[in-house]
């Protein structure tokens, strides 16, 4: 059971060495001749130089587009070197134990000039002082709000890093962070569903025309049930952006789909948009005893409290890995991030996983268009 838990949960974070050549590594060194087809990807390993904090992996975009403060675009995500363990701790090594930054574009394609910004905090005890990842950032005002997850030296399952809770930070020039020191979303009771983690917390606001709107963060963690590890999406709704004060807890909103189905092991990063005054969510899906992630859509025409799956007519996901082919993403595709443009155009950023003609995996981050405002219907840019 622990070696079942511990493997799905390696897998939920992107990190799927369990099927690929054992003597393989992830990145280092991916050249854009690795792949055949390239179309779509943006920021892959090794971009930004051989000294950056970024050379081994690059996972988890959060995007943000110009606004009247700000002429360029943001992209937040993690990266590490593959060398610099947090306080040595390399007993699980697949989990976030790297850094945090951002880039800057001009079009939201072409990115340039990163900038390490947070890590685990390894001084002193913190809730993220093993491993930290940022999962989302609301612009407000002159300010940054960042909601992310940390991991302590709290062990589970005799391991550290695991236990994974949902936190917040602010700043107001994007560069230093104040770290509240509470969790947004701590684990649930031994008996409830949320006890093992919470991580990648994403907030919405409900009423995106109402000032004094409540606001939706989502997150996920995992059930084990039957000697299998199920991944949950749950939400809480917050009086305030920052998710700190008072709140209610939802409990789970989106589980996995019925056997049989792509999405029967579990579901978990997701963004959520308002589009014709509709709430839809483009989330992470994956079978059953399978490491392959392709992305899912559903809509909630109530706040946000329940949802209704939706898929192309075939019962399948809405954006796959390109399988078979010798592309970039032909393994996995995850962690979605929607932008919608002033020029009315919805762009899905996103973590594609390659598996090379050497049997090694790759990672990078891509994005894909939407085709006719229709969210069932992308294709790469």
């Amino acid at each position: 059971m622990l070696f079942i838990l511990l493997l799905l949960i390696h897998n939920s974070y992107g990190f799927n060495f369990f099927r690929i050549n054992k003597n393989s590594i992830i990145n280092l060194k991916l050249k854009n001749t690795d792949y055949k087809y390239i179309n779509g990807r943006l920021l892959f390993p090794g971009m930004n130089g051989k000294k950056s904090w970024d050379t081994d992996v690059v996972s988890y975009p959060v995007v943000l587009p110009p606004n009247k403060n700000n002429k360029k675009w943001l992209m937040y995500y993690y990266g590490f070197d593959g060398k610099n363990f947090n306080r040595n701790l390399t007993s699980v090594k697949k989990l976030q134990i790297g850094s945090n930054g951002f880039m800057e574009s001009k079009d939201g394609l072409v990115w340039n000039k990163n900038t390490e910004i947070i890590k685990s905090n390894s001084s002193e005890f913190s809730y993220d002082n093993v491993q930290i990842g940022i999962s989302d950032v609301l612009y407000d005002n002159n300010n940054y709000i960042m909601h992310y997850f940390g991991a302590c030296e709290e062990k589970i399952l005799g391991y550290y890093g695991l236990r994974m809770r949902c936190l917040v930070a602010k700043s107001n020039n994007n560069i230093n962070w104040y770290k509240y020191k509470v969790p947004t979303i701590n684990i649930g009771k031994e008996n409830e569903w949320d006890h093992i983690f919470t991580t990648f917390p994403r907030i919405t606001k409900i009423e995106p025309d109402n000032s004094k709107s409540k606001w939706l963060i989502t997150y996920h963690s995992a059930k084990l049930i039957n000697n299998e590890t199920y991944f949950y999406i749950g939400g809480i709704i917050s009086n305030n952006k920052y998710g700190l004060g008072k709140k209610y807890k939802l409990g789970i909103i989106l589980k996995p789909g019925n056997k049989g189905s792509w999405d029967d092991g579990g579901v978990g990063i997701r963004h959520i948009i308002h589009f014709n005054n509709i709430m839809y969510m483009l989330y992470e899906g994956k079978k059953i005893n399978e490491e392959c992630y392709a992305i899912g859509l559903a809509y909630s025409i109530n706040n946000g409290i329940t949802w209704i799956k939706i898929d192309k007519g075939t019962g399948g996901p809405i954006f796959e890995p390109r399988f078979n082919k010798d592309a970039w993403d032909n393994y996995s595709v995850r962690s979605p991030y929607i932008v919608k443009t002033n020029d009315n155009k919805i762009l899905m950023y996103y973590v594609g996983y390659g598996i090379n003609k050497n049997g090694g995996q790759t990672t990078a981050i891509g994005c894909a268009k939407c085709i006719n405002l229709n969210l069932t219907m992308w294709a790469r840019v």
